[in-house]
């Protein structure tokens, strides 16, 4: 069973079941055994979401280990259901991070030295960086959006060297979501943070935010105290093969009520707030 999606485009599985769900070719009587099903999301996911097309065989063994409401001698199939949503890294911010890389590299470099350095390497037809990794950073425009892992495995984007850069408006905070389609389902709690995706850092503050692997497939990840967060992704080896989407949203700061107290004596005024 290929999944695929076009252009710039991740797969994201909502659900997936197998089992023996409905009358077909193999079965064309209904018996007492028809109508089971086993949930099989975490293992597709870790298949197929996050990338750009992945490929599930049936019958597998992998999936037979899931089955546990299904007789064994029962042909059985799988059923998905998957949507394709667009990761940064499309060709409008591969451009953007070029651009970055290029005036970042200009910027003290006077225009004789550039229009030499740029017949250099026309002469020896040198190969052009296609990447983020000489970048200091790359911003990103927008109240809201998403940040694939595979972006970083592909081009390098978020990097140590190349963090992401995530800047609201004066007067909001960044709500930083995930979506994890590597969720382990260990019973034990003694490792607090089995696996390392990144890192947010408010460089304002000194804070440092360890993003981890987790139980729960969609989960809060961290909010801001300022307007401005840097979100650093660990390469594919260290997160041990895991993919996942960070979802980035900005959000007007609270604000307090005017009053909570007001006292009034002959002499002063007091007023008090929440």
């Amino acid at each position: 069973m290929p999944l695929r999606c076009n252009g710039n485009e991740i797969i994201v599985i909502s659900s997936a079941e197998y089992g023996r769900m409905e009358l077909g070719r193999c079965i064309t009587e209904p018996n007492e055994f028809m109508g089971c099903t086993n949930d099989v999301l975490p293992l597709i996911d870790r298949w197929c979401s996050g990338r750009r097309e992945c490929v599930v065989g049936v019958p597998n063994p992998k999936l037979e280990e899931f089955n546990q409401n299904c007789l064994k001698v029962l042909i059985k199939y799988l059923l998905l259901k998957y949507s394709c949503v667009p990761g940064k890294g499309d060709i409008m911010q591969f451009i953007i991070c070029m651009f970055i890389i290029i005036i970042i590299s200009i910027v003290d470099i006077i225009i004789i030295i550039i229009i030499i350095i740029i017949k250099v390497l026309w002469a020896f037809e040198l190969p052009v960086n296609n990447d983020c990794s000489s970048s200091r950073s790359t911003s990103l425009i927008g109240a809201e959006g998403m940040i694939s892992s595979s972006t970083y495995d592909i081009k390098g984007c978020g990097s140590h060297n190349s963090p992401w850069i995530i800047s609201a408006q004066p007067g909001q905070t960044i709500n930083i979501s995930i979506i994890d389609f590597g969720t382990h389902t260990e019973s034990s709690n003694l490792v607090s943070c089995p696996v390392v995706y990144g890192y947010v850092r408010e460089g304002a503050l000194g804070i440092n935010y360890t993003i981890c692997n987790g139980h729960h497939r969609e989960r809060a990840v961290y909010s801001s105290k300022t307007n401005k967060v840097e979100i650093e992704i660990l390469p594919r080896r260290i997160r041990r093969d895991k993919n996942f989407v960070l979802k980035y949203i900005g959000e007007l700061q609270k604000r307090s009520s005017l009053f909570k107290y007001i006292y009034v004596s002959f002499t002063y005024l007091v007023i008090g707030c929440i």
